[in-house]
């Protein structure tokens, strides 16, 4: 083989080696630019997913910052234990719950005057709107479970002896209504019975504990609905637990159709009792929810009618410093009026209490 021809054989094959080592190298640029593509790409995904993560794990109503309202607490009422003027009756009966009680319900009328009743001394005690203790009266008839006050009458449910005591705000006695015994077999069977209430028609109704209401006729009583009502609308308020930490609001018709549903969640404790306390004038509703393991405590969310959530308050957070009767809450009753205004009744130690909880502006005003 000739010199030339073993030359021209050389010259070819590193002419096809560089060919090749520039493709290799292209090949190679290349690939590194789609893996740099890649990986802005994944970059970008998981920017993404880290930004958008929060929104897909939020509850279903969430909390606009624009639209929270903070609340403060007043102590209205501290009153000592005792049978004397201006005290409250502490019972040292042990209950099923472990512990000394006192009294369990009070309301307030439309001018906050608040009326308490002490089961333990058999009398009714008023404060004016300021928490200030105006008078006492007695009433008859054993242990009672629940007080209403409407139109300057108030009406005590008794459960000892099966009837309704009615009496002017300022003491005078009006009549006793006798539950029938349709009502005796309710809360014996069905019930039990926990409270009284008025519905839109000015009737006088039983609720149970399981969130049906029963209107009082004169032949005996009959089912009305269920659910909490609206203080100016035709539709009712059903609450009830899904699982260990959601629940769910039932805005329901007056034909018990679903209007609409609010769901809610009580991360990171569990959800215990549940409890519409009921709206105001603005359309606003207000849903007592307690708290357990591992953050135990009770409060109440504020949603407007269209199911956002405008407010939460804790309610025992101005009573952290307290002695409480150990298990016992001190959370006894709680009450919402027209304006908005929440009052929760607790119990310590040393005293009982009626709490107010009001936007930051009035406190400010106050």
């Amino acid at each position: 083989m000739g010199k030339k021809t073993i030359i021209s054989i050389v010259g070819v094959i590193l002419a096809l080696a560089i060919i090749a080592g520039v493709g290799l190298v292209y090949k190679e640029k290349q690939e590194k630019a789609e893996t740099t593509e890649q990986s802005s790409v994944t970059i970008e995904k998981e920017t993404i997913q880290t930004t958008t993560q929060p929104t897909t794990q939020r509850p279903s109503v969430e909390l606009k910052s624009d639209l929270v309202k903070k609340y403060k607490s007043i102590e209205l009422i501290r009153a000592s234990w005792g049978d004397s003027k201006g005290e409250v009756g502490l019972s040292e009966k042990i209950p099923e719950a472990g512990g000394p009680y006192g009294p369990e319900s009070f309301d307030v009328d439309e001018k906050g005057n608040i009326y308490l009743l002490d089961t333990r001394n058999m009398r009714v005690i008023k404060y004016d709107q300021n928490g200030k203790y105006l008078y006492s009266f007695s009433f008859t008839g054993g242990a009672t479970q629940d007080i209403l006050v409407k139109d300057n009458l108030l009406y005590i449910l008794n459960l000892t002896n099966f009837g309704i005591l009615t009496y002017k705000t300022t003491g005078e006695f009006v009549n006793r209504h006798r539950l029938p015994n349709q009502a005796i077999q309710l809360h014996a069977r069905k019930g039990p019975i926990v409270g009284i209430d008025f519905d839109n028609a000015n009737n006088l109704m039983l609720e149970t504990a399981n969130q049906k209401f029963y209107r009082l006729t004169g032949e005996g009583i009959e089912y009305a609905y269920q659910g909490k009502k609206d203080r100016n609308r035709e539709v009712y308020y059903l609450v009830r637990k899904l699982n260990n930490r959601e629940g769910v609001i039932e805005i329901l018709r007056s034909d018990e159709s679903e209007l609409k549903t609010i769901k809610f969640s009580a991360p990171p404790s569990g959800l215990g009792s549940l409890d519409i306390i009921g709206t105001d004038n603005f359309g606003m509703i207000y849903l007592k929810m307690e708290l357990t393991w591992p953050k135990s405590g009770y409060i109440v969310n504020k949603y407007d009618s269209g199911g956002v959530l405008i407010s939460t308050i804790d309610l025992l957070q101005p009573l952290k410093q307290i002695p409480f009767y150990t298990p016992i809450s001190p959370y006894r009753d709680i009450r919402v009026n027209e304006k908005g205004d929440i009052y929760m009744l607790y119990t310590t130690q040393n005293h009982v209490g009626i709490m107010k909880y009001v936007l930051d502006n009035e406190a400010d005003e106050m």
